[in-house]
């Protein structure tokens, strides 16, 4: 069955790493009554469910498209904001994935550092996508991702702001903050999906 994008389930080019799902997965049993059953049994689809459902290698790579609809329902059944779901299922999986050496390096580096570098970091878990940043102070910087699927663009912006503050504040930021800056602007399509730009802004304090 196609998805509401057009794109049979689990079937578009865009990609995430199974530990996108495997993430979801943990994170439902844990935050969401019922956990991840309860949120399968919410599904008005069957393709969907029967796709995320299946085991998940957290290397292999797997359709991102019915990341949204399921993180959607989930909320439903947590009883939160689509926005507030995503946001906290992303600061759990960087707390969580964000460990050993790479949190010493962390630590080590300064908050500017640690905000140049994110915006190629929160593309590790997808084959898509460009990043640029460019520092317009020392506490803020202004991002660019290309070549993000549109129907992805608001779930994108919101794991990024889940993801991006954990490692300021592991970096030592105070009180990190992302904006966005405008609308998406398309910038090109794939297999018949609309891609975007996105603009947002990493602000934090010493």
């Amino acid at each position: 069955m196609a998805d509401q994008h057009g794109a049979e389930v689990g079937k578009s080019p865009f990609l995430a790493k199974g530990a996108v799902y495997a993430g979801a997965h943990d994170y439902y049993e844990e935050h969401v009554p019922g956990g991840f059953a309860a949120v399968c049994a919410a599904l008005d689809d069957a393709a969907l469910r029967a796709f995320v459902s299946q085991p998940f290698l957290t290397r292999s790579s797997y359709d991102v498209l019915p990341i949204i609809p399921l993180s959607r329902v989930a909320a439903g059944v947590a009883g939160l904001a689509h926005r507030d779901l995503v946001v906290g299922n992303a600061r759990w999986l960087a707390e969580r994935d964000i460990g050993g050496v790479l949190r010493v390096l962390l630590r080590l580096a300064s908050p500017a550092q640690v905000a140049q570098r994110l915006p190629r970091a929160t593309l590790h878990y997808f084959n898509f996508g460009a990043a640029e940043g460019r520092l317009v102070d020392r506490t803020t910087l202004d991002v660019k991702q290309t070549g993000i699927p549109t129907p992805l663009a608001l779930w994108m912006v919101w794991a990024v702001d889940g993801f991006a503050t954990v490692a300021l504040e592991l970096a030592g930021a105070r009180s990190p903050k992302i904006l966005m800056m405008g609308s998406t602007a398309r910038d090109g399509e794939r297999d018949g999906i609309e891609t975007s730009t996105l603009s947002w802004r990493i602000r934090w304090s010493d």
